[in-house]
């Protein structure tokens, strides 16, 4: 256990500290025992024990430390001289920070006006209590056993029928009975109380108002009352004739209710339930958040696919076992670009679940897996050729549209010997071909707009076809712009805008693609200067580079001689890479990205989040700016552990030094929610759409 962890003992109304038997250092102090002690507040080591509680200037000559055994409880009375009053103690063993400390529990015994025997009642509860916290905050019990050593222990102290939890299910919107414990010759009703109307909650939160229980002595009095027939219901399952009952919160909302059927001891002591409930429910909510992460970790946010950690494990898994009868097919989307590009990013997103419910509806959901933004795999063992074949080609035929297909695939069979990866290489290199395939059927519907050869493209560059647009990027603090990605557009003879999607992936086909990057870096350095020019403030233009760009020889010293001839600030220019590890596992690609930080200029990390393999990526120092996927952003409105998991990757992004930006924001709400989460960028439609260069300057720079 933590010292963090100890703060539960805060709630217990009995004086609890822990000290170091070595040193006598008092390393823990409960609110109890700082109230009656007069300390204000807490401290990471209060002083020696004996100084603090009995305010002696040794150790005390009746010190038991040396008594003390482990799994054993020393009980004895002591009057404190300083507090002028006699205690009834409880001392044990506690293993804190890789040794052992002594516990000590202190009722007042004076103060308890039944006496003596009252005092032992309470000190045996807070016995419980702190029984109860050891068992639930043990990593050596799963929750189960835990809840359910609770509950027995709950049912021990009233002498009880039955000890149970209701929750809401924030699925069915009803009451189950989630946990249940019996007493000796008494049936389980769990199986029978999983439909519970959310009416029973709201009826008992008005006892709950005025006084945290409910105690329900008779339940044949509720009988024939119409308000409360679901009470008399449940009880009628249960068998119970009276119960005591006390509700838990998340977030200020009731969730759920800590109960005892037939108390027979102890049925004034609604204290020693509401004591546990904040310990139960804080446990059951830390491990099932522990397991939702566990969950997300290999699952995909958005399409809730197997995620390329669970790829990855795939991949070690085939390499320790001989697979017979495999089949392997890669799947790249297609257009996903050009369809964020022109309509948003949550359209993009349901076209994104639109092919993966396509999928599995051609395959098991476990045989499928998201690998990247636009790009799933599927894994099939054990199935002949025959029958892998059918179904792709089922899929093949669910994803024809008018113009096109959805997405491209390519697969391969075998039946013995199976390499996965060569296998998953090979459906990637067919899927490639296909591809090229589907630019060149693209192309030829209209070979204006999609032109082939470098020769039309230096003609169209220098007819000013095509243009470049920023869209802005906002400081969250601040509320300035700062900062704008650089992106670059066609425009047709109608003066239209054409889709990017019709024209990139052409360029880069025909390996011309350079020639529009250094026409947009050519731009941006131009713009930066005259912006210089004219005193506007310092903006910085992040610049997206193809992969075949990078890869050209001369790539960085053209970087610098552009920048050289416009005298551009390199620190005002950052170039965006995606997280791909095609990208930056070639060893010749990261030297370039190297290159570029060496000389001054700054490396965005794109899409962070669409592979999640990538996550190490993030660590590499190259690395200074971490634009956040627009999938995780999209996911901020649903579900706390999803913002938890968001907060964490940004905080780890800060805790190595990156500058985090957020794509895809399309609500007030989003935005807010990531400047909570110390987010220092943001982008998206709710700022503003891309713009050409000149509207940007008259919007943003002008009159500032």
């Amino acid at each position: 256990m933590e010292l963090k962890d100890l703060k539960l003992y805060d709630e217990i109304s009995q004086t609890i500290y822990i000290s170091d038997m070595e040193t006598y250092d008092l390393v823990f102090l409960n609110r109890c025992g700082r109230q009656r002690l007069g300390i204000q507040q807490e401290q990471e080591v209060y002083g020696k024990c004996y100084q603090v509680l009995q305010g002696l200037d040794n150790p005390c000559s009746f010190c038991n430390n040396k008594d003390l055994k482990e799994n054993q409880v020393c009980s004895w009375k002591h009057w404190n001289e300083r507090l002028k009053s006699e205690f009834l103690v409880n001392d044990s063993l506690f293993w804190l920070w890789d040794k052992w400390h002594r516990m000590e529990i202190a009722v007042d015994i004076l103060e308890i006006e039944e006496g003596y025997t009252k005092a032992k009642d309470d000190l045996h509860a807070a016995q419980i209590v702190v029984q109860c916290v050891k068992r639930l905050t043990s990593p050596d019990d799963s929750i189960q056993d835990a809840v359910e050593y609770v509950l027995a222990r709950i049912l021990e102290y009233y002498q009880g029928a039955r000890s149970y939890i209701l929750e809401i299910d924030p699925d069915s919107q009803c009451i189950r009975n989630t946990y249940e414990v019996c007493g000796e010759g008494v049936d389980s009703r769990k199986g029978s109380l999983q439909e519970i109307s959310l009416l029973l909650l709201k009826r008992w939160s008005e006892y709950f108002v005025r006084a945290n229980y409910i105690h329900i002595e008779d339940r044949e009095a509720l009988k024939g009352d119409q308000a409360r027939e679901i009470e008399y219901g449940i009880m009628n399952i249960q068998g119970s004739d009276s119960l005591i009952a006390v509700p838990f919160y998340i977030d200020g909302k009731i969730q759920g209710v800590l109960g005892v059927g037939d108390p027979v001891c102890h049925k004034d002591d609604t204290q020693f339930l509401l004591n546990l409930t904040y310990f139960v429910l804080n446990e059951i909510s830390r491990r099932k958040m522990s397991e939702q992460l566990t969950r997300l970790s290999y699952h995909d946010l958005l399409t809730n696919l197997n995620n390329r950690n669970r790829y990855n494990e795939t991949i070690a898994r085939f390499e320790h076992n001989e697979m017979k009868n495999v089949g392997a097919a890669f799947i790249d989307m297609n257009g996903l670009k050009f369809i964020n590009d022109t309509y948003g990013h949550s359209v993009g997103d349901r076209a994104i679940r639109n092919l993966a419910d396509i999928l599995i509806q051609c395959f098991r959901k476990d045989e499928v897996y998201r690998i990247s933004g636009d790009e799933f795999v599927v894994i099939q063992e054990g199935c002949s050729k025959n029958e892998f074949t059918k179904r792709v080609q089922h899929f093949q035929k669910s994803i024809q549209k008018d113009d096109g297909e959805l997405a491209t695939v390519g697969y391969v069979w075998r039946s013995d010997r199976c390499n996965l990866p060569q296998m998953l290489n090979d459906a990637e290199q067919i899927m490639y071909a296909g591809k090229q395939s589907y630019y060149e059927k693209h192309s030829r519907r209209g070979t204006r707009q999609h032109p082939a050869m470098l020769g039309n493209l230096i003609r169209e560059l220098e007819q000013d076809v095509y243009t470049v647009y920023f869209q802005p990027q906002m400081n969250v603090k601040s509320g300035r712009i700062e900062r704008v990605e650089a992106l670059v557009r066609k425009i047709d003879e109608g003066g239209n805008v054409v889709n990017p999607f019709d024209f990139i992936p052409i360029l880069e086909n025909a390996s011309i693609i350079s020639k529009i990057d250094f026409f947009v870096l050519e731009n941006v350095c131009r713009k930066l200067k005259l912006w210089k020019s004219r005193q506007y403030p310092v903006m910085h233009v992040s610049i997206n580079v193809s992969r075949v760009t990078l890869a050209e020889d001369g790539f960085v010293a053209r970087v610098l001689e552009i920048c050289d001839h416009y005298q551009t600030d390199r620190s005002c220019l950052e170039f965006e890479i995606t997280e791909s590890s095609r990208t930056l596992q070639d060893k010749r690609m990261l030297e370039i990205v190297r290159s570029l930080k060496r000389e001054g200029f700054a490396i965005a990390l794109d899409d962070m989040g669409a592979e999640y393999g990538s996550l190490e990526l993030i660590m590499m120092k190259e690395v200074s700016v971490v634009k956040l996927d627009r999938s995780f952003v999209q996911r901020l409105q649903f579900t706390e552990t999803e913002e938890i998991f968001l907060g964490g990757l940004i905080h780890t992004c800060h805790r190595l030094g990156k500058v985090c930006v957020a794509e895809g924001v399309e609500s007030e709400r989003q935005r807010n929610l990531l400047e909570r989460m110390g987010c220092e960028y943001i982008q998206g439609y709710w700022l503003d759409k891309p713009m050409v260069m000149e509207e940007f300057e008259e919007k943003y720079l002008k009159n500032q």
